[in-house]
């Protein structure tokens, strides 16, 4: 079941009803009351970035205006990341503008003019009848224009001979019978001529007449050529030229991309380009393999046997890092004894080395309580009283002053050479110092004076319960109040709400103040009340998880250079220890993935990738049944089925669309598998977790879209030729392979023309912001259904690029292929760009570091298009075009090496003179050094006092309007001008801006 040009046709019609559909439904309703908000959120939107500007009422007029925007327009409204998105579909239009005219005048001609498939289509590769091969029917008349081309079926040729005759061959000889039915073959001298009187001849028992599913679309294809034809040398000129070309568009947009990256990186970005993480922390038993295990599998164990076996598993560890620290240690030992001993700062660690200490009068001014002002894990000093009375806040580094001491030779040589950061870092700690404090000190000794602050990273996992618990309700009290105050304003009549409370769900509070036994209370009652009972139960909890520091950290410096220098730079000689690297932007963060260490990390990483290459095994069973069943006509046999596929149209349909679709309904569930994968990887960021799933999404299409459906494909419409004639397996999948371009051509076709403008108008959001929107209570409630609209580039950006893969792959084989790719990238320009611009909000902003994958992205593509011609033309028995194709794989990955060696840098890490130049410029403006916040303290810890008592006090003015002790102030006034914010979407804005316990974009939305 092959589509041929009329199914093609057909799907090429319907997929453009949809498109047309779509975009006639976008263009009337966008500008209805119901849904221009859900399609044009920024333009409704206050506080939360620049707004878009207006674009015409009519009916086709926001078309125009989304095309030409600029893309420094496209950067005020949507950030870097979403132009650097969009500089990808125009590479992608670039790309196969030239590729698709070049096909179409070279390839097309050639491919159409190799007469295969019309020699097919016309009969004239079955055999013809004859007394040699009788027992093939002749071919049926040819007919250009049916739904399918005939296509006999591999016929297998019957038992011609008995080779155990009765009665025996003489002595030395050997005979056998023709079976009954055969006819007898003529002597083969009256046939080819005295010539041949030395020859005999019997009939071939293995033949077998192989078929190729042909269609009448086939003969743009490269099965359409016979096999060392002249005409491959086009195809090699082909694959030169269309490399060529790729590489010079990649070097003028990576150079384009490099430059749109410095100027991200050379503005004020904010705290993170200040900040680093430090991770692997030494001296914290926190992450450990022996604090896994006393947390996992010994916490199961009784105190009494638990106690031994920790033991032991210390004793070992001990002795292992003795040992590590030998070798290194040697060296210093045997240089330091020529030395003095002089007992100056040179003491011998528990471990073994030997490091620089501190003198006494140092540690004691680190240690001391007025001028850090916390205990161990960063809790406030009883001795502060401010501490007490406020809780935790951030303070200014008091930088010791040993940062800017010159040590004598012999202990400066003895630093330089220790290579024990956890003995160095157990000392410190044993000595008094909190985690905190010990990194404070680390810092101010490498980069002296530009230290601004250091936040630690606490565990956290009781306390977020709480804070989620807190969220929840208050956003459940605000738009409670919100339906109060909007049902007063109108004066309607209603009842107070209330609410079932179970006392037990909530501990010792619950029970005591509502019992055992279900009870039924005022709504905005139970609300406020639980309110307070959390608060007070989340500051007790931050005091405990201030106890419970993890092995991580943010440093925040006062100059851009220093960050620049602690990111470039090896902190300590082992390098297992005091990580250190550019840290996100702190809305972006995951924090519950800051408490892994690097080898919980690469185990995890490990386990992950394992579990992804079974997934993608997984998948390539139902992948290769439905392209098996579709090749071999199994559903055919069925008569249900026989009559559906034989029907005029619905053939079309099923031969044409539903493979396509079949493959589209198996990936759409895989970017949240590969999110969550992510996740249990250890990945801290918003930006890290979903440049991952572009990572995993395309290597998954590669392996399932790419090669599951070319292999299988290509086996399964040919199993009986393999299976009959298994030494025909390459010279059959050189003809089978090219047929395989048509399905490619038609998922292509369902991505450009149906899945993009479906995912344009978002059907499934729509009909639950209709939905939800009769439910919602309040103003305030509607606009969080259509404000948190966000990009997640690690599901769109897979697909481009897989069908960058599958146009150039596919560029010879199938020449239509890659101007159907040139109707996906424009398409997917003028949608994606609308989105970027007027809907979605980013997530995260990394500075166009999407770019480094889609060049990597691009190469592998490349790479696989010139081995897959490499294998075909070898395949096709045209030696010389093959061996020509192979020096292109070199100059691929050299070009990959060159262009990574040029531009790779500028997206990892701003240069040191563009650092020392921002540092200059903001110091000419009047910045001064960088102030550091709370910016990069765990959102747990973040209460807002202010909110928490604004709300309170709401309710209870809500409370005495409700008893009629007081009149309603309070009005809610909806402007839906499209320069102005409605007042709701301010408030509610305002109420998402700054929640009360968490950050906005803290976690994943």
């Amino acid at each position: 079941m092959v589509a041929d040009g009329r199914a093609f046709g057909i799907s090429v019609g319907i997929y453009s009803a949809i498109s047309v559909g779509c975009l006639l439904f976008f263009g009337v309703f966008r500008k209805s009351r119901i849904c221009k908000k859900f399609y044009a959120p920024k333009r409704y939107m206050k506080g939360k970035g620049a707004k878009p500007r207006r674009l015409p009422t009519s009916f086709w007029g926001w078309i125009a205006p989304v095309y030409s925007a600029s893309e420094d327009e496209v950067i005020r409204v949507a950030g870097v990341d979403a132009a650097m998105y969009l500089r990808l579909l125009a590479f992608g239009c670039e790309l196969f503008l030239g590729v698709a005219l070049w096909c179409a005048l070279t390839v097309l001609p050639t491919n159409a003019g190799g007469g295969k498939a019309i020699a097919h289509l016309e009969g004239q590769n079955v055999v013809a009848p004859s007394p040699y091969t009788y027992w093939v029917s002749p071919p049926p008349p040819a007919n250009m224009m049916a739904a399918a081309p005939p296509s006999p079926a591999a016929i297998k040729s019957p038992t011609f001979y008995d080779t155990d005759p009765s009665p025996p061959a003489p002595p030395g000889l050997k005979w056998f019978k023709y079976q009954d039915g055969v006819p007898t073959l003529p002597p083969i001298t009256s046939v080819l001529g005295p010539t041949y009187r030395n020859f005999t001849w019997m009939y071939d028992q293995n033949f077998v007449i192989r078929s190729y599913s042909f269609s009448n679309l086939d003969m743009v294809t490269m099965s359409n050529i016979e096999p060392r034809s002249n005409l491959y040398w086009v195809h090699l000129l082909t694959i030169w030229v269309v490399t060529f070309y790729t590489f010079s568009l990649l070097w003028r947009y990576s150079r384009e991309a490099v430059q749109m990256r410095l100027r991200y990186l050379q503005t004020d970005q904010g705290t993170e380009a200040y900040t680093v993480l430090v991770q692997d922390i030494p001296g914290v038993q926190y992450g450990t393999p022996l604090h896994r295990l006393d947390s996992t599998v010994l916490a199961v164990l009784p105190d009494a046997v638990k106690a031994p076996i920790k033991r032991a598993i210390g004793k070992a560890v001990e002795i292992g890092e003795k040992g590590v620290h030998a070798t290194a240690g040697k060296l210093a030992n045997t240089l330091v004894t020529t030395r003095s001993h002089a007992a100056s700062g040179v003491q011998r660690t528990a471990t073994g080395g030997e490091r620089f200490y501190d003198p006494p009068e140092t540690l004691s001014r680190i240690n001391s309580g007025a001028s850090l002002g916390t205990a161990e894990g960063g809790a406030p000093n009883p001795k502060d009283p401010e501490a007490q009375e406020t809780g935790w806040q951030p303070r200014k580094t008091v930088e010791p002053e040993i940062a800017n001491a010159v040590p004598k030779p012999e202990q400066a040589w003895q630093s330089i050479t220790s290579t024990n950061a956890w003995g160095q870092a157990r000392e410190l700690l044993g000595s008094g110092l909190t985690m905190q404090q010990m990194v404070e000190r680390e810092m101010a000794a490498l980069f002296p004076g530009d230290v601004q602050s250091v936040h630690s990273v606490y565990d956290t996992a009781k306390l977020d319960s709480l804070t989620e618990e807190y969220e929840k309700l208050h956003g459940n009290l605000t738009d409670l109040l919100d339906d109060y105050t909007s049902k007063k304003r109108r004066h309607k009549k209603f009842k107070r709400k209330t609410t079932r409370v179970v006392g037990v769900k909530y501990g010792q509070w619950g029970r005591e103040k509502y019992g055992v036994s279900p009870a039924k209370v005022d709504a905005m009652e139970f609300y406020v009340a639980r309110l307070e009972e959390l608060r007070r139960l989340i500051h007790q909890e931050q005091q405990a998880a201030k106890h419970s520091t993890v092995p991580s950290a943010f440093v925040t410096f006062k100059r851009c250079r220093a960050q620049v220098t602690a990111v470039s730079t090896t902190q300590h000689s082992d390098t297992t220890a005091w990580r250190v690297s550019a840290a996100p932007h702190f809305n972006e963060l995951l924090w519950k993935n800051l408490r892994w260490r690097a080898w919980e990390r690469s185990v995890r990483s490990l386990a992950v990738w394992g579990a992804f290459v079974c997934l993608a095994l997984f998948y390539l069973i139902p992948i290769g049944a439905v392209q098996g069943l579709l090749a071999v006509d199994v559903l055919d046999r069925n008569p249900v089925l026989h009559f559906i596929l034989h029907a005029p149209v619905l053939d079309s349909l099923i031969t044409a669309i539903l493979p396509s679709l079949v493959l589209r309904i198996f990936l759409a569930l895989l970017p949240i598998l590969l999110r969550l994968m992510g996740r249990v990887q250890g990945l801290y960021s918003q930006s890290m977790l979903d440049f991952s799933v572009v990572t995993k999404y395309y290597i998954f299409q590669i392996i399932t879209v790419f090669f599951g459906t070319l292999i299988a494909g290509s086996i399964a419409s040919q199993i009986k030729v393999f299976v009959e004639q298994p030494y025909l397996f390459l010279q059959t999948l050189g003809t089978a392979a090219p047929l395989t371009s048509i399905f490619f051509l038609t998922y292509v076709e369902l991505n450009a023309l149906a899945i993009t403008p479906i995912s344009f108008l978002n059907p499934v959001a729509l009909v639950l912001f209709w939905v939800m929107s009769f439910f919602a209570a309040t103003e305030r409630a509607k606009a969080r259904l259509w404000q948190n609209q966000f990009m997640l580039y690690g599901s769109k950006v897979p697909m481009h690029t897989i069908t960058i893969l599958l146009g150039l792959t596919f560029c010879c084989m199938n020449p239509l292929l890659p101007a159907m790719c040139l109707v996906y990238f424009l398409i997917n320009s003028l949608t994606e760009k609308y989105n970027m611009m007027y809907v979605m909000r980013a997530n995260f902003q990394s500075g166009g570091r999407i770019w480094t994958m889609f060049f990597y992205q691009v190469i592998v593509a490349l790479i696989i298009f010139q081995l897959s011609m490499l294998a075909l033309l070898f395949l096709k028995l045209s030696i010389v075009p093959a061996v020509l194709v192979i020096p292109l794989i070199p100059i691929t990955l050299l070009f990959m090496l060159f262009c990574s060696a040029i531009f790779t840098r500028p997206f990892q890490v701003l240069s040191l003179r563009a650092a020392v130049d921002l540092d200059e410029y903001r110091q000419m403006m009047d910045h001064g050094a960088h102030k550091a916040g709370a910016e990069y303290l765990a959102p747990a810890f973040k209460f807002d006092e202010h909110e928490h008592k604004a709300v309170l006090q709401e309710a209870a003015t809500m409370d005495r309007v409700l008893s009629g002790h007081q009149a309603v102030h309070h009005t809610c006034p909806e402007d839906d001008d499209d320069d102005d914010a409605t007042s709701v979407a301010s408030a509610a804005g305002a109420t998402q801006g700054r929640p009360a316990a968490h950050p906005a974009g803290h976690g994943e939305p």
